[in-house]
């Protein structure tokens, strides 16, 4: 599970940090192992409202990708993303 911390939130920046967090997903593979990353998600302190999609529970749950917005002003994700990350170890350790 890859978490990316990005410190802006205008639309053009959540589009550059999703567009790079995917080749991280992409490229973080071992053809041996078959070890491959299960899940990438961005870490900004907002998000603007035409880039809102990638942020939501169920984006991030259907493609195991997207964002979280966590800042000192802004909780309302912090405990869905503690809820989201035990069901992401539940489900690899299971």
């Amino acid at each position: 599970i890859i978490f990316d911390a990005k410190y802006r939130a205008s639309r053009e920046s959540i589009h550059e940090a999703l567009r790079e967090i995917h080749i991280y997903r992409d490229a973080i593979r071992n053809p041996v192992t078959q070890f491959q990353a299960e899940a990438v998600f961005i870490i900004t302190p907002g998000v603007a409202d035409d880039a809102a999609v990638y942020f939501k529970a169920d984006y991030r749950q259907k493609f195991r990708f997207g964002g979280y917005v966590l800042s000192l002003q802004e909780n309302s994700q912090r405990e869905q993303l503690k809820r989201e990350i035990l069901m992401l170890i539940d489900h690899l350790s299971g």
